[in-house]
């Protein structure tokens, strides 16, 4: 919710369309029969991004040291909002 300063169960924004690399944040707070929670969720954060182009010159080799398999490429030129993380 953006701008929303009063409590109620109908108050929603849409984000359509989101701008690509944009961090939307998001939280909520509950209703039930007794009243509002106190406290709001703990706020996420999303970042809006398109589909990338595909990687560029992929390439694989086995390692000498272990059995793991070595996947590299070139990134891609639009990576879809945000840059490839390897982990």
């Amino acid at each position: 919710m953006s701008g929303v300063t009063s409590d109620s169960l109908d108050q929603i924004k849409i984000y359509s369309p989101t701008t690509s690399g944009k961090i939307y944040t998001f939280r909520y707070r509950v209703k039930n029969i007794y009243d509002w929670s106190v406290n709001y969720s703990p706020s996420l954060g999303i970042i809006s991004a398109t589909v990338p182009t595909k990687p560029l010159n992929v390439q694989t080799a086995n390692s000498l040291v272990d059995d793991k398999v070595i996947i590299t490429w070139d990134a891609p030129s639009n990576p879809g909002g945000i840059g490839v993380t390897i982990t």
